[in-house]
């Protein structure tokens, strides 16, 4: 954390003022440097208080930082997950989504902003923390039970129509894969659902969804692709594909068989 309103130095420039190279400072000069003057931001790049670190080399008494926490202290990313109780990884894709603002850089003892490291005022991670869905634990990481994003999905089940990964990922905005996974937990807890199949619809719905999904494409889909458009495990899709096979082989197509799918031998395992 870099306190509020205080000025940083990068090792570079710490070696610029004490005149030797940076190899030089870190072999020699570090070791008892890091005893008096802690990084304020932990990770790769380390950056230092300018009082403090102009005390050391001058040889003066170092004063300690202020105590306490105030609105405008700034946490780098792995503060910003703590706080929120989520995964540093995640930090990254809230910025990316717009939960969090984009953050800011440093600024060294010259003015220019030190790239390598972001970091977000405590206040605005603060409101985001109040922000969070009902309940999230703090410091337990992963979605919570009952989030609002399943919520959301079991009343777009509620509307009764066949769903697919495709359709929670343009109605909520997460990914195709999330989106089947949200549909399984939302169909368990709506006591419709199964281990491979998160649509509201038949058996019989499906294949007819595969087959046209298959007679409609001009290059053959993959597996993965059919399980995301229709909206089951690659498992399920699977045996969707053998089921159209059975209903109309279509040879003329691929007369090798469908590439989405080889034809499984006793020498051979499906992907």
């Amino acid at each position: 954390m870099i306190p509020r309103g205080r000025k940083v130095i990068t090792p570079a420039e710490i070696a610029h003022r004490a005149g030797v190279s940076l190899s030089t400072w870190r072999r020699r000069d570090a070791p008892n440097f890091h005893q008096r003057v802690k990084s304020l931001v932990q990770g790769r790049y380390l950056v230092y208080d300018l009082e403090q670190t102009l005390a050391y080399l001058d040889g003066q008494p170092i004063q300690a930082l202020p105590a306490g926490e105030h609105p405008d202290d700034l946490l780098d990313d792995r503060e910003v997950a703590a706080l929120l109780g989520v995964a540093t990884s995640t930090v990254s894709a809230y910025r990316t989504q717009g939960y969090l603002p984009k953050g800011t850089h440093p600024k060294d003892a010259t003015g220019e902003d030190i790239a390598s490291i972001r970091v977000t005022p405590r206040h605005q991670v603060e409101a985001r923390r109040a922000s969070l869905p009902e309940g999230h634990t703090p410091g337990k990481r992963g979605r919570p039970v009952g989030s609002a994003a399943r919520d959301e999905t079991e009343k777009l089940l509620a509307s009764g129509q066949a769903l697919s990964g495709r359709d929670v990922n343009a109605a909520l905005r997460v990914s195709v894969g999330h989106g089947n996974r949200l549909l399984r937990a939302a169909g368990r807890a709506a006591g419709r659902g199964r281990r491979h199949d998160v649509q509201a619809t038949d058996r019989q719905e499906r294949i007819a969804r595969v087959r046209t999904l298959l007679e409609q494409t001009e290059k053959t889909p993959t597996l993965q692709q059919i399980a995301e458009e229709v909206g089951v495990s690659k498992t399920e899709a699977h045996r969707l594909v053998q089921a159209v096979r059975g209903d109309s082989p279509m040879t003329s197509k691929d007369p090798d068989g469908w590439s989405a799918m080889p034809r499984p031998s006793p020498h051979r395992q499906c992907p």
